[in-house]
Parts: C-alpha cells; structure tokens; sequence
C-alpha cells in the first residue's frame, strides 16, 4: 500500500471519530436532562437521512471499488452508522417530547419546564 491510501484512510479514521465523538456530550445531555426542546426536528431527521445515505454509499463504495473501497470508505461507514444511531436516540426523545406537549396543548418547553424539568 502506497502512501496517499494510508492517509486517505488516517484522515477518514480520524474525521470518523471526531464526528462520532462530537454527538456523544449531546446524546448523553439529550438522555439526562431529557430536554429537546433547542433542537430541530428537521436537522434530526435531515441528520438521519445523510448518514442512512452515506452508509449506503460507503457499502456501494466498498462493494464496487476492490482496490481501494474498503480502506477509504470503511471509516464513512462506521462513523454515519453510529452518529444515526446517535441521532436516531435524540429523534426519539424529540419526538416523544412533542407528542407529550400536545396531549397538554403545549409548546415543547413549556411542557418540558411544567412537567419534566421537575422530575428529574
């Protein structure tokens, strides 16, 4: 293996991490304090589709390009699968949040100010 694959693949490995490693403080926030209401429901599910796309395309990637596929698109793959797993748990708790809001007939953070913020 020449040289530009081994940093094509550093760069990919560290860029997956980085972006993995950046969702994790708000999945682990979003789980505690269950509070949504400053996140969009657009930009999740937005977030959702990319990485379930870009999984897609790293599998085609790696399954039609044998020479060079894997190394180069194995980090894409892994990094989207896990930050829309991540994403996937913040949507959840979004949507959960908003269902909750209008049984009461309320916006998202006055339901979340009324009713969560003071039970945890």
């Amino acid at each position: 293996m020449s040289s530009l694959p081994v940093i094509i693949l550093v760069i990919g490995i560290f860029g997956s991490i980085f972006l993995v490693i950046g969702y994790i403080p708000q999945v682990i926030k979003v789980i505690k304090t269950k509070r949504t209401d400053g996140i969009s429901l657009t930009f999740l599910i937005s977030l959702n589709i990319a990485c379930f796309l870009f999984v897609i395309y790293s599998i085609l990637v790696m399954i039609f390009n044998k020479h060079n596929g894997i190394p180069t698109a194995l980090p894409l793959c892994l990094a989207n699968t896990i930050v829309g797993i991540l994403g996937l748990v913040i949507l959840i708790y979004k949507v959960k949040n908003i269902k909750k809001a209008k049984l009461y007939l309320m916006d998202e953070k006055t339901y979340y100010e009324k009713y969560v913020l003071n039970n945890l």
